[in-house]
């Protein structure tokens, strides 16, 4: 085989017959509108091979660049044929549906794009490894039967290429709860072969997306290439002013679209805040630090007011994430894919939420556990118990304070 490639019409639906193995570079194209696209040279990743490639790399290989090639689809389009689609000032939060090794996500990064890209644990399972080897974040989730964990108006834009979900089935309920996480205001872009081709079956599928997409009163803003972009409404209005009868309705107005844990999925429209909370978001970065207006609707006891309590919350955790950084010395350390956690929610005992987080651990990952000195004992046997190096220190309240930080690291086990 060459050290590199170079083709003209790419379909990213045709299977890659030829590849290198050398690392190569992009070439910026832009679309065809045939559901092609003109690609010159790709750069993903090297493959250690050892003289002889085994099956799994390969397929692996093919499958980023299959991925790969709707990012330069995402830079040739998105932005060129939907100007309000601005990455990295209103479209910060992003969900790509599908794409196991997360290139979308990876492009994105680049644009401060924060993107969690999702797949589901079947022949997916190894690809969101691979993501988060490549320090994306990514994790297994399935569109099924229940709702999926994040909140309603989670994001500011879902992706979905060749995702192979059939979205109008069963009357519409998987794109149901893409629009319940969907930000009022916020896109939906659909790449898949029913947008492009024109074969009978492939031209029934888009019309039934159209005639569902519009009871749902999206908008559609655009086709182009082998892509498909639509728009969730700021409000209601459309909702209200459908035929009576008109399919999916809306949701009950006891439905709580932000309780997801072991929830089913329904087959009805989550409303829209009345006073249009969610929509009106400030642009990043300034965004970080602004107090949304939806979270005046979140219900949690306060006396303070809730903007007050934010941006307290805000400069607690900031000071005591910067003496990590500075006690621990983590702007030397390779640190790349973190979790961050609140066990105290989970229901589960101390010994099962630590062998979970023993699981999804790298050896010579660490571990920072800040809790009260009531559990700290606890702690520190399970730890010792599973093989950790258990470091027990004082937080920066001083030694009379009634929390303790453990500092573990996870250790190659060897027999």
């Amino acid at each position: 085989m060459s050290d590199e490639f170079e083709v003209g019409d790419f379909d990213p639906d045709e299977v890659v017959e030829n590849w290198g193995s050398g690392n190569v570079s992009v070439a910026e194209s832009e679309a065809s509108g045939t559901g092609k696209i003109s690609v010159k040279r790709l750069k993903l990743f090297t493959i250690q091979c050892n003289g002889k490639c085994e099956v799994g790399s390969l397929s692996i290989w093919v499958i980023a660049v299959s991925c790969f090639s709707d990012n330069l689809m995402v830079k040739a389009l998105i932005a060129q044929v939907v100007p309000d689609i601005t990455f990295g000032q209103h479209i910060r939060v992003v969900l790509d549906v599908g794409c196991g090794v997360a290139s979308f996500g990876a492009y994105l990064l680049s644009r401060n794009v924060v993107t969690m890209s999702i797949a589901p644990k079947d022949v997916h399972e190894n690809q969101i490894q691979f993501a988060l080897e490549r320090g994306v974040p990514a994790m297994i989730a399935a569109f099924a039967t229940h709702r999926l964990l994040y909140p309603s108006q989670a994001f500011d834009l879902i992706h979905c290429s060749r995702c192979r979900i059939n979205w109008t089935r069963d009357d519409g309920i998987l794109l149901l709860e893409v629009n319940r996480m969907l930000r009022a205001g916020g896109y939906f872009v659909w790449a898949a072969q029913p947008v492009y081709k024109h074969e009978e079956v492939l031209e029934e599928q888009w019309q039934e997306m159209l005639n569902l997409t519009t009871r749902l009163c999206w908008e559609f803003v655009k086709k182009d290439g082998y892509i498909a972009i639509w728009q969730k409404p700021l409000n209601n209005s459309c909702y209200l002013n459908r035929d009576p009868g008109t399919k999916p309705p809306l949701c009950d107005p006891s439905d709580d679209p932000d309780e997801v844990w072991y929830v089913d999925q329904k087959a009805c429209i989550t409303r829209l805040p009345e006073n249009g909370y969610g929509a009106n978001v400030t642009k990043w970065p300034d965004r970080l630090q602004t107090p949304p207006d939806r979270l005046q609707s979140i219900q949690f006891d306060a006396y303070i007011s809730r903007k007050e309590l934010l941006r307290a919350e805000s400069r607690y955790w900031h000071e005591i994430i910067e003496s990590y950084v500075r006690v621990f010395r983590w702007k030397k350390i390779r640190l790349r894919n973190a979790m961050d956690m609140r066990a105290g929610f989970g229901g589960c005992n101390i010994s099962t939420i630590m062998l979970e987080m023993d699981r999804m651990l790298r050896p010579g990952g660490r571990v920072y556990i800040r809790d009260s000195l009531s559990v700290m004992d606890e702690l520190q046997a399970i730890g010792n118990a599973m093989g950790w190096l258990i470091n027990l220190r004082d937080t920066s309240e001083g030694p009379h304070a009634s929390y303790r930080l453990i500092v573990a690291e996870k250790r190659l086990l060897t027999s």
